[in-house]
């Protein structure tokens, strides 16, 4: 418990000092949103390839890339890339754990009010959305945000840094173009239904049950990516 609140303290410093940033950020993001759902509805007649991809962008990457540049990855030495403002952090008395926890929190400081704005007007922009009901409603939010858990910490977790060169750079963008095509054939070509249209449906026809389901991938998320950041620190020579 003393190790979560020297995190929430130290991520809260850091979002002290980027606020005024992030209060630009969520306008310019709430703005982008209401332009895109105003110009291209992705849930009219069900989503479309395009659609789910916005969608997708928009809820896990986009809140990242509007974070301020010293907090994502850059060039540090060599082929070692990794973001500036945790490893400064790596040269003060503090302990990893606590490190570890606070890029999380901090994170969460970020995304998740982007998200939720997104899920809001989600529900308020899109007639397929608000006729869900409630507890229909209720699930889809919790099916979205357990993914902002358990796929999207995966962005915390690279703060960590890595070894990029042209190799593993060619094949990692390969894996995830490779993967995210796969999905969405399964989803449009096979199973004829979009990947968001299927979180609807979901948590319309099975409410409680994709909840407790999304909770429990959530906290194998949650337990799973500090563990790898933390073996990330204890791989990579920053220096």
């Amino acid at each position: 418990m003393k190790e979560w609140k020297q995190a929430f303290w130290l991520a809260g410093i850091e979002w002290k000092n980027f606020v005024r940033h992030a209060v630009i950020s969520y306008t310019l993001y709430f703005l982008y949103i209401v332009i895109i759902f105003a110009f291209l509805p992705i849930l009219e007649g069900g989503t479309t390839v395009v659609g789910d991809i916005l969608f997708i962008i928009f809820f896990l990457l986009f809140p990242v890339w509007m974070k301020p540049k010293e907090t994502n990855i850059q060039k540090i030495s060599g082929e070692i890339w990794a973001s500036p403002s945790f490893i400064m952090l790596q040269q003060l008395p503090i302990r990893k754990n606590v490190i570890v926890k606070s890029r999380f929190i901090f994170h969460s400081f970020y995304s998740f009010p982007f998200q939720l704005t997104l899920l809001l007007c989600l529900y308020i922009l899109t007639p397929e959305v608000r006729n869900m009901g409630f507890s229909a409603y209720l699930a889809f939010v919790i099916i979205w945000l357990a993914i902002s858990i358990y796929i999207g910490f995966v962005l915390p977790t690279s703060d960590g840094g890595d070894i990029i060169n042209w190799k593993t750079l060619l094949g990692s963008s390969l894996f995830f173009i490779l993967l995210g095509a796969a999905i969405l054939t399964l989803f449009h070509a096979v199973l004829d239904v979009g990947f968001v249209e299927w979180t609807i449906r979901i948590a319309q026809e099975l409410p409680l049950l994709s909840a407790i389901v999304s909770i429990l991938l959530a906290a194998c998320g949650f337990f799973y990516w500090p563990r790898s950041l933390k073996k990330t620190m204890e791989k990579l020579d920053y220096l």
